[in-house]
C-alpha cells in the first residue's frame, strides 16, 4: 500500500517544532501492503516500553490506572529518507558534503531531540470524521530485514506518542506520495570487518530503549532515552570456523550494510560493532547451518553509526 490506496487511506506526517503540539500533515508516508492497512487505535497493544510517573527505579504503570500511553507500530519500507527523519530524533547528525553521519548522543545528552518530533495522521479521504492522529511520536525501535526470497527491506517502527485522537479532520494536510525508492536485498553490499560476503537473508533490531516521562502529569512530558540495544542475524553461505572462533574468544568484528554508492543520493551504510551469540552448528562440523545471531559490542575504534544520503 502507498501513500494513498484504493479506500481513500492517506497518510501524513509533519514535524512539530514544540513537543506535543500537533501539527498538519506535510509529505505522505508508505505502508506496507502485506501489513494490512496499518491503524492508529487507542487501546492497540503497547509499545513494550516503560512510562515512568515519578516513581524510582525501572518501574512501569502499564497496570496502573492513569493517563493515556499511545503507542504505534508501522509496517514500512527502508528508504534513506525515512531512516533520516528517524534518526533526526534519537542521534546527532553531521553534515558530509550532501549527505549526513549520524553518531549517538554523549554525555548527558540524553533527551530525544523535541523539535523533532513528529505527527502522525491516518486520513480516510471517503469519511473525514474517522481520521485518526498521533501528536508527539518518538521512535522507540526499528525493525530491518530482508532476503534473497522477499527482496524489499521491510522497516518496522515503533513510535511512542503523547495524545492520541480518534476523530480529526486531515482534509488540511498535504499527503503526496513519497517520490523516494525504497530500498532491495539485490541492493545490498554487507561486510564483516572489510571483507564483503554473500548474504541470504538478514534481520536487525535497533532499540534506542526511549522511556516517556508523565510525572504525575496529563501527557508526557518529555522522552528519554535508555541504552542503545542492536540485535539480529545474518545466513551467510560460507562455511567458517572464524566465526566459531570469534564466538568462542568473544572476539569482535565490524559489521556493515551498504545500499548505494558513497556519497550519492539513495545511499544508506549502517555499521555495528557486533559480537557473535552462539551460533548453530551440524554435529561434528563447522559448517554453520543458520544464522548467526549478532548484538552490539561498544568497541574503542568503532561505535555505532549510520551514514545516508537522500
Amino acid at each position: 500500500m502507498s501513500s494513498i490506496s484504493p479506500k481513500g487511506i492517506v497518510w501524513g506526517y509533519g514535524i512539530q517544532s514544540v513537543l506535543g503540539t500537533g501539527v498538519a500533515a506535510t509529505s505522505g508516508l508508505r505502508v506496507r501492503r502485506e501489513g494490512g492497512i496499518a491503524d492508529i487505535k487507542s487501546g492497540m497493544q503497547p509499545v513494550e516500553a516503560p512510562i515512568h510517573q515519578g516513581r524510582w527505579g525501572d518501574s512501569s504503570n502499564e497496570r496502573f490506572a492513569g493517563p493515556a500511553r499511545p503507542s504505534f507500530s508501522m509496517p514500512g519500507l527502508l528508504r534513506p529518507g525515512l531512516m533520516k527523519l528517524l534518526l533526526d530524533q534519537v542521534m546527532v547528525p553531521a553534515a558530509d558534503g550532501s549527505g549526513f553521519d549520524y553518531t549517538l548522543f554523549t554525555g548527558t545528552d540524553c533527551i530525544a531531540n523535541a523539535d523533532k518530533a513528529l505527527t502522525i495522521w491516518r486520513t480516510n479521504q471517503l469519511a473525514s470524521s474517522k481520521d485518526k492522529r498521533l501528536v508527539g511520536a518518538i521512535v522507540k525501535s526499528i525493525k530491518l530485514g530482508s532476503s534473497s526470497t522477499s527482496q524489499k527491506v521491510t522497516c518496522d517502527i515503533e513510535f511512542l506518542g503523547v495524545s492520541y485522537s480518534g476523530t480529526e479532520d486531515g482534509s488540511g494536510g498535504t499527503y503526496t506520495v513519497p517520490t523516494e525508492n525504497f530500498l532491495l536485498h539485490s541492493g545490498l553490499t554487507f561486510k564483516v570487518g572489510a571483507v564483503e560476503h554473500k548474504v541470504a537473508e538478514w534481520d536487525m533490531t535497533i532499540d534506542f530503549g526511549v522511556h516517556g516521562i508523565l510525572d504525575n502529569d496529563s501527557a508526557i512530558s518529555e522522552f528519554i532515552l535508555g541504552p542503545l540495544k542492536v540485535e539480529g542475524s545474518v545466513k551467510v553461505p560460507w562455511a567458517d570456523a572464524d566465526v566459531v572462533t570469534d564466538f568462542e574468544s568473544a572476539g569482535e568484528n565490524t559489521l556493515t550494510w551498504l545500499w548505494g554508492t558513497d556519497g550519492s543520493s539513495g545511499e544508506l551504510l549502517l555499521t555495528v560493532p557486533a559480537q557473535y551469540n552462539e551460533p548453530s552448528e551440524d554435529t561434528g562440523e563447522e559448517r554453520l547451518r543458520q544464522e548467526i545471531p549478532f548484538k552490539l559490542a561498544e568497541q574503542s575504534g568503532q561505535a555505532f553509526a549510520v551514514e545516508l544520503e537522500v
